[in-house]
């Protein structure tokens, strides 16, 4: 639920990115300047990526501080991640210092993909509400499908799998022995999940730079 909630605020912070360009009519003038397009957006996009990065960041320095005061100990961090009971079953021999940095790599990166469909979106939309309204929507709709029972979620399979609800749990990635048989070769579920989210990425950066192009003027 926390990680769920460190997405809302992500969401308003990068919804303006373009719509409140495109609400105002601006963005055929300034995707029309010296400058260019291509570097514009992508100066944009670099932005955004940077903004998810330290937002993503000062929520794990919080959790770790105000996880860390009550017992101001280290004690337990080089136990192995199999000693606790929400990743007995997990296939990476790791010790709990090493899923601490894994899982804070792994935020950053499903951060930075919901980020990048915030501006895709964004670059769609003339209301910074509306992208807002929409981007919020998917997240409710990820989290709800996820929270289905278990006859529902399996017979969705990927679509949970690969949904943002689960795809951002550390103890859904890491903690579970789960291996997909893609042509023949077992790919473990955090380099599907790259691989999947990787492709997604693509195809909003792809999809921001031919909606931007349309909107300059010739």
């Amino acid at each position: 639920m926390m990680q769920f909630l460190l997405f809302v605020p992500l969401t308003f912070v990068i919804a303006p990115v373009f719509a409140v360009e495109r609400s105002s009519g601006m963005d055929n003038l300034i995707l029309s300047s010296r400058n260019g397009r291509q570097k514009i957006v992508t100066a944009k996009l670099l932005s955004v990526l940077a903004t998810s990065t330290v937002v993503v960041a000062l929520y794990l320095a919080a959790t770790f501080l105000f996880g860390f005061l009550p017992h101001r100990s280290f004690h337990g961090w080089d136990a192995a991640i199999q000693s606790v009971p929400t990743y007995a079953r997990s296939m990476f021999p790791w010790k709990v210092w090493q899923l601490a940095i894994a899982g804070a790599a792994w935020l950053i990166f499903t951060g930075a993909f919901y980020s990048l469909i915030i501006c895709l979106i964004s670059s769609r939309m003339k209301s910074q509400m509306g992208t807002v309204g929409v981007s919020l929507a998917i997240l409710f709709v990820n989290v709800g499908l996820a929270a289905m029972g278990d006859t529902v979620t399996q017979r969705l399979g990927a679509l949970v799998d690969f949904g943002l609800a689960n795809v951002t749990l550390i103890k859904e990635v890491f903690g579970s022995y789960k291996v997909f048989n893609v042509f023949g070769m077992r790919v473990t579920y955090p380099a599907m999940a790259v691989f999947v989210l990787g492709i997604f990425s693509a195809l909003a950066v792809l999809g921001i730079y031919q909606g931007q192009r349309s909107r300059t003027i010739g």
